[in-house]
């Protein structure tokens, strides 16, 4: 893509550039808009760094302990019963001003209703059903702990999600990856002065909204801006993006394809 430097601080993106921004929002792709925070719509000039905006998918961080006990947990719930832990709720009663979120007693899950596991109302052994959650994990969805820990009931998983619903480990979020193409030639404030600005994380350029009000009161088209995406490999990954005001969006054409989550 070439860009045409004016000055240090002022570029020209020609008709006929192209973008990219990816994305899980659903909105009218012919009528783009800005987003609610700082009422841009940011680009950048690599599809793959668009796509790791994609997120791979929700994400519930949560340990054997609380999968195995009854919860109100939507999708704890969830969980439970696709590994077999049905627990009937309607038994379920609360003492609020303990914890009004966790049931302070409650009938017991028929998987869990065997005698090594329990005496009447008293826990004998927490193990064998903790040991169960983990190994129907990694058979219904093929999780492994994600810590050392050695007694099963504190391992931790990290477990995919979308919407309240548990995800297998191989689950990746549909996203779509916009092609953005600019009809005409664009006029775009540098705040990188052509890379000799350093991108800060302590003060990020994304966060200078009073900035981007000044620079589209006086007539640019957008601004380009030091930028981060989230890398597992690389943790915060410095790249460049281009953000586009209103007076932009309507001189713009827009391509969509599905795409899913990219590291870098």
């Amino acid at each position: 893509m070439k860009i045409y430097k004016i000055s240090q601080s002022e570029l020209i993106l020609p008709a006929g550039s192209v973008l990219y921004h990816g994305t899980v929002e659903e909105f009218d792709y012919s009528n783009p808009r800005g987003g609610g925070y700082d009422s841009v719509f940011w680009t950048t000039d690599d599809p793959k760094i668009a796509q790791t905006y994609i997120p791979v998918s929700g994400l519930l961080m949560t340990s054997v302990n609380h999968i195995y006990k009854p919860s109100t947990n939507p999708t704890i719930i969830s969980i439970q019963k696709a590994i077999g832990i049905d627990y009937n709720q309607s038994t379920f009663k609360f003492d609020h001003s303990y914890n009004p979120d966790s049931p302070s007693s409650y009938k017991m899950a028929p998987i869990f209703e065997d005698k090594k596991y329990w005496h009447g109302t008293r826990v004998l052994d927490e193990k064998p059903r903790c040991q169960y959650v983990i190994d129907k994990l990694r058979e219904v969805f093929g999780y492994e702990k994600v810590n050392r820990d050695n007694s099963p009931c504190y391992a931790q998983f990290r477990i995919k999600t979308h919407g309240y619903e548990p995800q297998h480990a191989d689950y990746r979020t549909q996203g779509i990856l916009l092609t953005v193409t600019t009809q005409r030639n664009f006029k775009i404030f540098d705040m990188t002065y052509g890379g000799q600005n350093d991108g800060s994380l302590i003060e990020p350029d994304y966060n200078k909204i009073q900035s981007f009000r000044q620079t589209e009161s006086s007539g640019y088209d957008g601004v380009k801006i030091n930028d981060f995406a989230q890398s597992n490999n690389y943790g915060n990954y410095g790249h460049t993006s281009i953000g586009l005001f209103p007076i932009a969006l309507k001189d713009i054409s827009i391509q969509t394809n599905v795409a899913h989550h990219e590291d870098l």
